[in-house]
């Protein structure tokens, strides 16, 4: 499934300043996976640039050579961790720039703020309960052509409209929630690799390099945002604007008992998903399933290589499995009901399932979030 938005006005702005709004996922995604070693320097000092730019100028400290000190990697993974507030984390940031301890290479806060320039963008679809419920924007790195008329892209950010102000109330994260964001299921779709396999299309050469059915069905980990409508990519911005807390499969994979730490844990589009998750996700007593399709396929994860690989499930390896962990609450058939307009919450077991994909009404339908608030 792929997604676009057509644009009915759009303004191009100044670059996102982190003093005027709270810091958008994208940079708590940089920064822990950056303390891990997952990304470079380079894609990480571009993340602190934007944050250490005012709208108001550019920068005027940058210099030829990057330089952030070892022990920051602590200071980034406090802050991915919700263990200290984005307030205290751009405090630190500000004052090791002003003494030049974080030093930003020119190179890096050039293609920063190409990158980074940003565009309001207000958009249609016919099923829209408010559209104008929260304001979004574009990060010109997301932007791609038009196909058929239809800009497309790769990620949207919402940040609260102002005039919408009291409605919030109701809807930002009032319990103690968390909100598991689908890292595997990313990196599954992510081709050449499970879909490559899935569509018969292995052996075949990409880029030069000749993918065999072994090669598609074990494929490294995208450690990049999750920018795709397969991995709930609008849903994970305007939860995390709500102020839920997040964490990743990963996390959960490595560590099952996290989720008892909250009353409530909400599943996004987690369509693959490890036997250890499977069991600490389906074993809680509050789980509310957002996205059909969850839980579907059983992965295995190598940490020494950071490598997937398919398991069972999505017809593999026999024809005729379907789900992996033949999961009696299987809606898999759901997901392609993206219009959300008859939505509503079946409970199971182990808590709510939606009977729709909604990522198309999660920014617009204030009942939705409410009760999803209200679990």
């Amino acid at each position: 499934m792929s997604f676009s938005f057509i644009f009915l006005s759009s303004n191009i702005q100044n670059s996102y300043s982190a003093y005027d709004e709270n810091i958008l996922y994208w940079h708590y995604n940089d920064a822990k996976w950056w303390s891990e070693g997952k990304i470079t320097d380079e894609k990480y000092q571009k993340s602190l640039f934007i944050l250490l730019n005012d709208s108001n100028k550019k920068l005027s400290n940058t210099s030829e050579e990057y330089d952030i000190p070892f022990w920051f990697t602590n200071v980034a993974k406090w802050f991915s961790e919700n263990q200290i507030s984005h307030n205290e984390y751009l405090t630190v940031i500000n004052f090791l720039y002003s003494e030049n301890i974080i030093k930003i290479s020119n190179s890096s806060s050039n293609l920063a703020l190409l990158d980074y320039s940003s565009e309001k963008i207000s958009l249609i679809q016919t099923f829209e309960k408010n559209v104008d419920l929260f304001s979004a924007s574009l990060f010109n790195k997301d932007i791609s052509d038009q196909i058929d008329g239809v800009t497309q892209y790769h990620d949207v950010q919402f940040q609260f409209n102002s005039q919408n102000i009291e409605k919030y109330d109701s809807l930002i994260n009032s319990s103690n929630s968390v909100v598991v964001v689908p890292t595997f299921t990313f990196t599954a779709y992510t081709e050449p690799g499970f879909y490559t396999f899935y569509h018969g299309e292995c052996d075949q050469e990409f880029h030069g390099v000749l993918f065999r059915g072994d090669d598609c069905l074990t494929v490294p980990i995208n450690f990049e945002k999750p920018i795709k409508f397969t991995a709930s990519t609008i849903g994970i911005n305007i939860l995390h604007l709500l102020e839920y807390p997040l964490i990743t499969d990963i996390d959960v994979d490595k560590n099952p008992g996290i989720l008892l730490k909250y009353d409530k844990v909400i599943i996004l589009h987690n369509e693959y998903v490890t036997k250890k998750m499977f069991t600490a996700i389906t074993s809680h007593p509050n789980v509310v399933y957002l996205y059909p399709n969850a839980l579907y396929a059983e992965i295995d994860v190598n940490y020494n290589d950071n490598t997937i690989s398919l398991i069972r499930g999505h017809n593999y390896p026999e024809i005729t499995i379907r789900n992996g962990f033949d999961w009696k609450y299987d809606n898999s058939p759901l997901e392609y009901n993206v219009n959300c307009t008859d939505w509503k919450f079946e409970k199971i077991d182990n808590g709510h399932m939606l009977n729709c994909y909604p990522e198309y009404a999660i920014y617009s339908d204030e009942l939705l979030l409410k009760t999803l608030n209200d679990f």
